[in-house]
C-alpha cells in the first residue's frame, strides 16, 4: 500500500538501487517520474525505445 503511484515507484527504486552501477530499464518515451527519481536515488537509466508504428512495441533485437 502506498499514497499513490509516485510513492510506490520511489519505494521500488530505493529497494533496487544501491549506487550508480545499478540500472533501471526505462521505456522511451517515458514518464518523467522515472528519470527524476533515478537522478535523486543515484541509479542509472537504461533506455529502451518503443516503436509507435508497431503499436508501441519493443524490438527485442535492440534491447541488449
Amino acid at each position: 500500500m502506498s499514497n499513490g503511484a509516485s510513492e510506490a515507484v520511489r519505494t521500488a527504486f530505493r529497494l533496487l538501487i544501491r549506487d550508480k552501477k545499478d540500472g533501471i530499464m526505462v521505456p522511451i518515451p517515458q514518464y518523467p517520474l522515472y528519470s527524476a527519481l533515478l537522478t535523486l536515488d543515484g541509479g542509472t537509466m537504461v533506455k529502451y525505445y518503443l516503436d509507435e508504428e508497431k503499436g508501441w512495441g519493443v524490438d527485442t533485437e535492440e534491447v541488449v
